[in-house]
């Protein structure tokens, strides 16, 4: 794995987007230590509470991981660990490149063909979060209701990119896409 593929622009202001979860994910299940490069892909459910993490991580030998969390908030709360398929990480890591998930901007950065800020009417979708993480950056953009504001501004390519990593994630993981909203 070359490391130019993994360059991205570093973010300052860079916090984990739940800190807490992630700290009981990362103490229950044994998250790898100081990888080369790590996503890290949120999602969360509006309508179920169900909150996924998706951890793909590149080891200092150059072999992918991937693994699947997910925290549910019903009558109980759960937090189990699915199973995830290794054998084709790289493809993966190849189609999430080809949708530019290392250079998408956050939502509130988007603006519409006016030049104005989005006006976003539909939150009762998924939010989805991506963490980048390597040695030498961090940063994390964050999209509510990808695939509704796609349908809705379809001149907007960054939605269609999130739907399509989105999409590319759930299909490795064996998650519906109905799910995508």
């Amino acid at each position: 794995m070359c490391h130019s593929q993994i360059n991205f622009k570093n973010d300052t202001s860079f916090r984990v987007y739940s800190h807490s979860l992630f700290t009981v994910i990362d103490s229950t299940f044994q998250l790898t230590k100081n990888p080369e490069f790590e996503i890290r892909f949120w999602t969360q459910f509006a309508k179920t509470m169900k909150r996924q993490l998706f951890v793909l991580s590149l080891s200092k030998g150059g072999i992918w991981s991937g693994r699947l969390f997910e925290k549910t908030y019903k009558d109980i709360d759960t937090l189990v660990e699915k199973q995830v398929d290794q054998s084709n990480l790289k493809s993966l890591w190849k189609e999430l490149r080809r949708n530019n998930i290392q250079e998408l901007p956050d939502e509130n950065e988007i603006r519409d063909k006016s030049g104005e800020e989005i006006n976003l009417r539909v939150f009762h979708g998924i939010t989805v979060v991506c963490e980048l993480i390597s040695k030498q950056s961090k940063r994390s953009y964050r999209y509510y209701a990808p695939k509704s504001h796609s349908d809705e501004f379809k001149y907007i390519k960054e939605y269609k990119s999130v739907v399509r990593i989105t999409s590319a994630i759930f299909k490795y993981c064996g998650i519906p896409l109905r799910y995508i909203s």
